[in-house]
């Protein structure tokens, strides 16, 4: 008989490939296949993956900010969890509490370690923590995820091997324009673009190209440069 996870491992593969298109239509029900018959047969990591895989499916629908008021209670500078506060910040940018995403930011920024603490969440703790200091214009927070982010450069970052979360090159860019180094992020996004445009990743193409034209306007601190649709 095979191995669980070799008979959940298509499915999940076929949400992640569908997420990484833009086509929340049909992984939406994918994302639910592969959670019951990784539920089914005691897969472990088959709930971490499908909560990844529903967290993208959020950022697709426009629904993410909806976790500001969800995460709010777990918000602790000193304790909570490197990836629960990062997607509680970007949550909060996307839906215009920029006090509090400043606050998170803060935060963040002043952890010993960024990435490392996470574990298999890592890449999720890099798009949202770059994000962030884009949208909060946090210098220090980006600083940070460039100095642990940068041996990743021209690389896809994955979470769980399920779950694309987009070309370092994004984060780095947009990492380095919450520095100020505008030129060196423009530089990072025609790069991000182009890594995405090949791997077939609308909606991480689009950001690049939407971070792009962001980045030229600078409105650093507005709310606005955070992702709108990523989407189509």
């Amino acid at each position: 008989m095979p191995r669980p996870d070799l008979c959940w491992l298509p499915t999940a593969v076929e949400a992640a490939v569908l997420l990484a298109r833009g086509d929340s239509d049909a992984a939406a029900p994918a994302i639910d296949a592969a959670a019951a018959i990784g539920g089914d047969l005691g897969v472990a990591g088959a709930e971490a993956t499908a909560a990844s895989q529903r967290m993208l499916l959020m950022m697709l629908n426009g629904t993410f900010g909806s976790l500001a008021t969800l995460l709010e209670s777990t918000f602790d500078p000193l304790h909570t969890r490197n990836d629960i506060m990062a997607v509680y910040g970007l949550a909060c940018a996307q839906v215009g509490e920029i006090s509090t995403a400043r606050r998170v930011a803060e935060a963040l920024a002043s952890r010993p370690c960024l990435l490392r603490p996470a574990g298999t969440t890592w890449p999720l703790v890099a798009m949202a923590a770059a994000e962030l200091a884009w949208a909060s214009g946090d210098a220090a927070l980006g600083s940070r995820v460039c100095d642990e982010l940068s041996g990743w450069s021209g690389w896809g970052l994955s979470m769980y091997g399920v779950a694309y979360l987009g070309a370092a090159d994004t984060w780095l860019a947009l990492a380095a324009a919450a520095m100020g180094h505008d030129r060196a992020a423009a530089e990072l996004l025609r790069s991000a673009a182009s890594q995405e445009e090949r791997r077939g990743a609308v909606p991480w193409h689009a950001r690049a190209l939407e971070a792009a034209a962001d980045l030229s306007s600078r409105t650093i601190g507005s709310g606005g440069n955070v992702g709108r649709r990523w989407s189509t």
